[in-house]
């Protein structure tokens, strides 16, 4: 049988050109890298923002915190200021101006001042953690949302480091800004004994684009009465390494009555 010598190749070259293109997808996915998920899981979500808090060289915010329980619903505010190593400014002002309580650094110490006994208390170098010790009741637990996340490695506890085990409850946009909403665990911890007490529910909005956290919901401690139950609602305005100057950390008390 005789077979056309034009037939024979044009099959060898359609051959060679499946060959030459096979070869080639092989290759490129071979040297693509791994997909990345299209969700991450909480653990690294949370992970990458504690790193993004600790990398901060400055920060600025403005919020408020919503305090609910039956019968009563108060509103707080504040502003926040940070520079590294160690500029700060919190101002928290209580609802309807009630109160005010306001902490500072400078070059020196960290200082706080509390509007109802008109008292300024200041902590030297080394001490500055102190200035922190009334703030959780003074502030409606504002004062201690980040500023343990921002100074990592003072040991400063609050509701966010002893946040355990959250999930990824789905996503959410807040105004503009897409977040993640992480749920979890919190508690207090005393550092002498590592007892674990006022166990309680805790959310958190996580910008996805920042990694900043927006809004926190935190519940009752477990075992807390319905009619005894509280809810507090901290949200923020957060902006990450803003430029700002010396008069952002300086604050002057009033003079005691």
């Amino acid at each position: 049988m005789l077979v056309q010598r034009p037939m024979i190749a044009t099959a060898l070259r359609e051959l060679s050109t499946a060959f030459v293109m096979a070869f080639a997808i092989a290759t490129a996915a071979a040297a693509a890298p791994a997909a990345v998920p299209a969700t991450p899981t909480a653990k690294d979500i949370w992970t990458r923002t504690l790193a993004a808090y600790a990398a901060l060289r400055s920060y600025s915010d403005s919020g408020t915190v919503l305090v609910e329980s039956p019968g009563v619903s108060e509103k707080h505010s504040f502003t926040m200021r940070y520079q590294a190593p160690r500029s700060f400014f919190f101002d928290f002002v209580k609802h309807e101006d009630a109160d005010r309580y306001v902490i500072w650094s400078d070059a020196d110490a960290f200082h706080t001042w509390w509007q109802t006994t008109g008292v300024e208390d200041e902590y030297p170098k080394g001490t500055g953690v102190n200035a922190f010790g009334q703030a959780d009741f003074l502030t409606a637990g504002s004062a201690l949302k980040l500023p343990p996340l921002i100074f990592a490695q003072s040991g400063l506890q609050g509701s966010l480091t002893n946040f355990k085990d959250p999930v990824l409850d789905g996503t959410e946009k807040l105004g503009v800004h897409n977040c993640y909403r992480l749920v979890g665990m919190t508690r207090d911890i005393y550092t002498a004994t590592q007892r674990e007490v006022n166990i309680r529910k805790l959310t958190v909005w996580i910008e996805r684009d920042t990694l900043l956290i927006r809004k926190i919901v935190e519940g009752s401690p477990k075992g807390i009465p319905a009619a005894q139950a509280m809810q507090s609602t901290t949200t923020f305005e957060p902006k990450a390494n803003p430029k700002l100057d010396a008069a952002s950390f300086h604050f002057e008390a009033p003079e005691a009555n």
